[in-house]
């Protein structure tokens, strides 16, 4: 009789948490990661309460397969994944560094709902970047060079998905010069989703170390006559062909090659 007393009262102490202090037992959370885009070699998971409260890990590519597993607090955080960080720096979200582009970021904000022992979540990464291919055609001499700067005030995601704002300004080294047979310049920048539509280019000439503005393009206004979508989950790359000695200025997605584009006068 004593031992089943005994028995009985370290059964009690046992299930107390489940039985009576339920609200302070953790919920045991899987999550999905199997739909992740292969380009995503790395994800960066945040889960963050109301009260500050965060959870911060870093899941690999060799794991999308697998269920990811942790006990959390119960309750109704924002769930964040960030996609490809590289170089760009923690905010309460991820923000690109003055001078430098967008990583290649893809990203995931929702609110989750773990009130219970098991809890259950699937991880959709949607493409957050656009990268900007940009050919300046015909230089106006060849004893310039030619350089170009992309100019915003939207440089990341905080941890809801809202954009953070600051200053972005990039200018790349070209990946492309002219040559006798291909007489082009021809560049890369990635930007994030933009939020105030102030984006723009500007193309210079430079020579003997002196710098000289040419071209300075709405960028904003020039993708939304192209049917950019900046609301969409996953956002295009935007192929621009850029022929100043005739005012013109071709957009396409996909490619350099696309027949289809849109042809617009800078």
């Amino acid at each position: 009789m004593k031992i089943l007393v005994l028995l009985c009262m370290v059964s009690g102490l046992l299930s107390s948490c489940i039985m009576e202090e339920r609200d302070g037992c953790p919920s045991y959370l899987s999550i999905d990661f199997s739909g992740t885009p292969e380009e995503v070699k790395s994800i960066i998971l945040m889960l963050r309460y109301e009260d500050g409260f965060c959870i911060m890990d870093t899941v690999l590519m060799e794991d999308y397969a697998n269920l990811y597993e942790i006990p959390v607090r119960r309750g109704t955080p924002f769930v964040s994944a960030f996609g490809n960080v590289d170089k760009m720096v923690f905010d309460d979200g991820f923000s690109i560094i003055r001078g430098e582009e967008s990583d290649k970021i893809y990203t995931d904000f929702r609110k989750g709902c773990y009130n219970g022992d098991l809890s259950h979540d699937t991880i959709k990464l949607g493409k957050s970047y656009i990268g900007l291919y940009i050919r300046v055609m015909n230089p106006a001499e060849a004893s310039c060079s030619v350089e170009i700067t992309t100019e915003c005030s939207s440089i990341g995601y905080s941890y809801s998905g809202e954009i953070i704002e600051g200053i972005f300004s990039h200018t790349p080294e070209p990946h492309h010069i002219p040559t006798a047979e291909e007489g082009y310049y021809e560049f890369l920048s990635r930007i994030v989703r933009q939020k105030n539509g102030d984006a723009v280019l500007r193309i210079k000439s430079v020579q003997n170390g002196a710098e000289e503005e040419i071209l300075e393009i709405p960028l904003s206004e020039k993708l939304k006559a192209a049917g950019m979508d900046m609301g969409s989950k996953d956002l295009q790359d935007i192929f621009i062909t850029i022929n100043y000695s005739r005012s013109s200025m071709k957009i396409s997605v996909d490619d350099w090659e696309r027949t289809e584009h849109i042809e617009i006068e800078i």
